[in-house]
């Protein structure tokens, strides 16, 4: 199984999906001194939706929410919220920036507000970071999934109890392979030996770069929602994976 070079129209057969494929979904937390702000982003190609949410005196009963839609190149995200409605007069910018801090993506947002420094306003950038699970979180968690050692596909079934529960797995890849996976309706994080991760994750498929040295790597799983099913009930899903003899 060679994910790289499977055609298209290949791909849309053995998932079953349709054409407009899936939705990377993220989400970012700022814990403030009274509030909690709270920023979900789907992004499907270079289109983006999502919600940002105050919580305010982390009171589950005032939660005010504020939609937005916009556009992402790169890791820049421009959003425009509904009826030009701010969360906060504070927001200096709608030009949001996907960064990462060590292990974990976090998003930049520009605020204006008091620096109990210098007691005056300024504007600065506030990092929101992301609800994911950190890598030692999940590698705790992970559960073993041996490829067999002649390339041949392996088959698994994944279960999922809830719309948001990970899955984790710990995968011992030799020098000089690579490891593919083709998931169905799931989005695929992969994180290196040196716990680094894939530049950029897959949504149904998914290649590695051949590995230089051989070792250990962390594959995560996610379910996706897509404008035709929803995934918040329990469910399974298919997956099919195998050693390669590297990505070039």
């Amino acid at each position: 199984m060679n994910i790289k070079h499977l055609s298209f129209a290949t791909l849309i057969l053995t998932s079953g999906l349709p054409a407009f494929g899936g939705i990377e979904e993220l989400c970012f937390k700022n814990a403030g001194l009274k509030d909690e702000d709270t920023v979900t982003l789907n992004i499907d190609e270079t289109r983006v939706t999502g919600t940002y949410k105050i919580m305010r005196d982390y009171s589950s009963d005032t939660v005010e929410t504020f939609d937005f839609t916009g556009t992402r190149t790169g890791k820049t995200l421009k959003v425009k919220f509904k009826g030009n409605k701010l969360p906060s007069p504070g927001m200096k910018s709608l030009d949001w920036t996907l960064s990462e801090d060590g292990e974990k993506e976090i998003l930049r947002i520009k605020f204006n507000g008091k620096n109990y420094d210098t007691n005056k306003f300024e504007d600065s950038l506030v990092d929101f970071e992301s609800c994911e699970p950190s890598y030692a979180e999940l590698a705790k968690k992970a559960q073993r999934l041996s490829p067999d050692p002649s390339g041949a596909d392996r088959k698994e079934t994944v279960k999922f109890a809830t719309k948001d529960e990970r899955k984790a797995f710990r995968v011992n890849i030799p020098k000089g392979k690579s490891f593919g996976i083709t998931a169905p309706m799931l989005n695929i994080r992969f994180y290196y030996p040196d716990k680094k991760e894939h530049e950029e994750p897959g949504i149904d498929s998914f290649s590695s770069d051949n590995l230089k040295q051989g070792g250990e790597c962390l594959l995560v799983l996610k379910r996706y929602s897509t404008p035709d099913q929803e995934s918040g009930e329990a469910a399974e899903y298919s997956i099919e994976y195998s050693l390669e003899s590297g990505a070039e």
